[in-house]
């Protein structure tokens, strides 16, 4: 009998993906202020804001959870009554009558010949 195999050594570890994701951060920074006619000032001094804003995401508070559901309710409703409302403006009809009087939808592809 022959001696065992070596162990087959480890890969290689990873690299770091924090440049890739410092670069793109760059490029996103470099595309709001050139295209979106934005002086780095007016976006430097949202910084506080910004960091207020993401900060809140760390440490979730649950002590006012009843009033966070009212709240969360209290959208959903609002969801419903603009779906509502546009459905059932006269713009939207035409979009969905065809489909109820006729028992075809126009909006569908179109029927097929039997031949």
């Amino acid at each position: 009998m022959g001696e065992p195999a070596a162990p087959q050594p480890l890969p290689a570890r990873p690299r770091s993906l924090l440049p890739l994701w410092f670069s793109a951060a760059l490029g996103i920074l470099w595309l709001a202020v050139r295209d979106l006619d934005m002086a780095l000032e007016d976006l430097l001094y949202g910084v506080d804001d910004m960091v207020e804003y993401f900060g809140r995401y760390g440490s979730p508070d649950f002590s006012r959870i009843g009033h966070y559901a009212t709240l969360m309710l209290q959208t959903l409703a609002t969801a419903l009554w603009g779906t509502a409302l546009a459905l059932g403006s006269p713009s939207s009809w035409r979009l969905w009558l065809p489909g109820i009087c006729c028992g075809c939808s126009t909006t569908v592809s179109p029927q097929r010949s039997s031949s």
